[in-house]
């Protein structure tokens, strides 16, 4: 037997909260003949009576309660989820997987995403902490919406778009030696390659460009550690300018002074997910807090 329809619990709901078919079929706008011949074939489907007829209207029996109470959470529910997939199509719902690097994590994203989650409460956001390489192959297999990369790593069949240029900074203990050339002959705290096989190759091409062979001192996988080891005096790091942000005392950032110390960060997708999700809206926002920064 086949299920009732959205138009018999709409019936139901109706006539037992108005409990007079006159007025039921009134709201509904059918006829009162229609909405009786939908009762009866209700009842029939239901095998019982939902409703006692009285002189002036209708008064529901034990059964007819418990269809009609079940049948104004069904109508719910069916609003709910026609407004959630217009939220979708909108893109005001949703959900939004963002993958983003170092330097991002810590110079500006925090301040989109607040602006973003203020505006659209109803999507979803996941942030995950990726290396460039890794956002690049998450983007193409769909596995995130949106990367803030460096832009030389991305690859072919993205769009992208430059926000921001970002470059090494030597951090070095507020405490420890001035002079250039002993800080960079100092023990160096290096992330690891495995955290981001394009950053610690590009820490390393930057050392080359210097003139430096670092040597590693230590070698940890998180970047509050490196921070941490460099501000006890135990090294030096290279480590993108925009860790300032975070407001670490006891530390000094000094800049490089060669052109391989640079790169640009930009934002990462796939055009097909542009149309009907929160990206849109995202990238909206995303660009008015940072692409202006690209020609700086």
């Amino acid at each position: 037997m086949a299920a009732l329809a959205l138009d018999d619990f709409q019936a139901v709901a109706a006539l037992a909260e108005l409990g007079h078919f006159g007025r039921a079929a009134e709201r509904l706008g059918v006829s009162q003949p229609a909405l009786t011949k939908r009762i009866r074939l209700v009842e029939e489907r239901i095998g019982g009576r939902l409703f006692e007829r009285l002189a002036r209207g209708v008064r529901l029996t034990a059964a007819g309660a418990a269809l009609a109470e079940r049948a104004r959470l069904v109508l719910a529910e069916a609003e709910e989820a026609e407004a959630r997939a217009r939220g979708v199509l909108r893109g005001t719902s949703g959900e939004l997987r963002i993958g983003a690097g170092l330097t991002t994590l810590f110079a500006g994203l925090p301040e989109v995403l607040g602006a973003f989650h203020r505006r659209y409460p109803e999507v979803r956001l996941t942030v995950r902490d990726m290396a460039s390489g890794e956002q690049a192959e998450a983007l193409r297999r769909g596995e995130l919406d949106v990367g803030f990369l460096r832009l030389d790593a991305a690859g072919p069949g993205l769009e992208v778009e430059a926000m921001r240029r970002e470059e090494l900074r030597l951090v070095v203990s507020a405490k420890g030696p001035r002079s250039r050339r002993a800080l960079w002959a100092s023990p160096f705290v290096m992330l690891s390659r495995s955290v981001s096989p394009t950053f610690h190759d590009h820490v390393l091409a930057t050392c080359r460009a210097v003139g430096v062979t670092p040597r590693v001192g230590q070698e940890t996988n998180q970047l509050l550690t490196a921070l941490a080891l460099v501000q006890a005096g135990v090294g030096v790091s290279l480590l993108p300018g925009s860790v300032a942000a975070m407001g670490i005392a006891g530390l000094r950032m000094m800049e490089v002074g060669v052109a391989e110390a640079a790169w640009t960060v930009g934002m990462a997708w796939r055009r097909e997910a542009v149309e009907g999700t929160p990206l849109r809206h995202f990238l909206g926002l995303a660009r008015r807090r940072w692409v202006s920064e690209a020609g700086r």
